[in-house]
C-alpha cells in the first residue's frame, strides 16, 4: 500500500491516495468495532442466519478492512472474520492491492497454502464509486427521480451488482475519505443531485463522504471517520452541520488538526456516530 501510493505522483493526486497511519486505523476502529462487536455479537447474527459487517466505502489499499480482519478473526475463525470485511474504492488498482493484502492476512493466520482453497475465498471488495447512489434505484425508486443519470457510469449488470453489494446491512462504516474537490464535471454536478444537503457551492468529497459513510450503516450501525476540518470553516460546509449532522446520533468530534499524520498537511478531525437520531 505505502509502495503504491508513492509510484506516481498523478495517480497519487488523481484519487487522492494517503494511507491512513496505524494510529489513527487503530483509534478509529477501537471506538467503532469493538462497541459493535459487543452490541452486536458475530455469533449470534450468525445463528439468526445474518453476518456482522464492515464497510469502508474508499478502502483504498484496504488499512482498515486489514485492522477490522484482525479484530473479527479473534472472535471468529478466519473464513468467517473474512465474510464480514468489506470494501470499494474508485481505483481498481487499489482495490486489487486491498484484496492481495486481505488474502495474505488469512495465509498468516490460518497457514493454509493451498492454492485451489485460497482461490475460492470470496473477497466482498469491489470497484465502484460509493458516492454514486446506486442502491437507491432498487430500494426507493420512486424518491430517486435521477437514475437515469446512472447510466453514464455502469452497465445495467454493473448497476444492479453495484446496488446488490451496497444493500446489506452494514453494522460498522468505517472509512478515511479523499478530501480534494471532484475533478469530474459530470460527477461534480451530479453528486448535487445525489446529496443535495451536503454537496453545496465549491464543496470537497469529505463533504458528501460524511454523509454516505453516517447513513450507509444498518439502524444503530456504528460510524468513524477522519476527514478534513474544511467544512467547519468554509461556507461549502454551513448544509452539513445544519442538515446533515443533526440527523444522526452523534457521539464523539475529535479535533486532530494538530496532530502529526506523516505525508499529510490537511487539518483534520475525526467524527463518531450512530446511524440512528439523536438520543440527547
Amino acid at each position: 500500500g505505502d509502495l503504491y501510493q508513492d509510484l506516481d505522483a498523478d495517480i497519487r493526486k488523481r484519487y487522492a491516495l494517503l494511507q491512513t497511519p496505524h494510529f489513527v486505523e487503530v483509534y478509529i476502529l477501537d471506538h467503532a468495532v469493538t462497541p459493535a462487536l459487543a452490541e452486536f455479537d458475530p455469533a449470534k447474527l450468525r445463528a439468526a442466519g445474518e453476518t456482522f459487517r464492515v464497510l469502508d466505502p474508499a478502502c483504498g489499499s484496504g488499512h482498515f478492512l486489514i485492522g477490522a480482519f484482525h479484530r473479527l478473526a479473534e472472535w471468529e475463525a478466519s473464513e468467517r472474520a473474512l465474510e464480514s470485511v468489506w470494501g470499494c474504492d474508485i481505483n481498481p488498482h487499489a482495490v486489487e492491492i486491498a484484496s492481495f493484502r486481505l488474502l495474505l492476512e488469512v495465509v498468516a493466520r490460518t497457514r493454509v497454502t493451498d492454492m485451489d482453497r485460497l482461490a475460492r475465498l470470496a473477497m466482498n471488495l469491489r470497484t465502484m464509486d460509493s458516492l454514486i447512489p446506486w442502491e437507491r434505484t432498487t430500494k426507493q425508486e420512486e424518491l430517486f427521480p435521477f437514475k437515469d443519470r446512472l447510466d453514464a457510469y455502469a452497465t445495467p449488470k454493473q448497476r444492479r451488482e453495484n446496488a446488490a453489494f451496497l444493500q446489506r446491512p452494514f453494522h460498522v462504516v468505517v472509512g478515511n475519505p479523499p478530501y480534494i474537490t471532484p475533478k469530474d464535471v459530470r460527477k461534480k454536478t451530479d453528486y448535487k443531485l445525489f446529496w443535495p444537503d451536503s454537496c453545496y457551492m465549491r464543496y470537497a468529497l469529505s463533504a458528501p463522504f460524511a454523509e454516505r459513510i453516517l447513513s450507509i450503516g444498518a439502524a444503530d450501525a456504528f460510524t468513524g471517520q477522519i476527514t478534513a476540518n474544511s467544512f467547519l470553516k468554509r461556507q461549502f460546509g454551513v448544509p452539513v452541520i445544519e442538515k446533515v449532522l443533526p440527523r444522526f446520533d452523534v457521539t464523539h468530534i475529535v479535533d486532530t488538526s494538530g496532530a502529526f499524520i506523516p505525508g499529510h498537511g490537511t487539518p483534520t478531525l475525526i467524527i463518531f456516530a450512530r446511524n440512528r437520531p439523536p438520543t440527547q
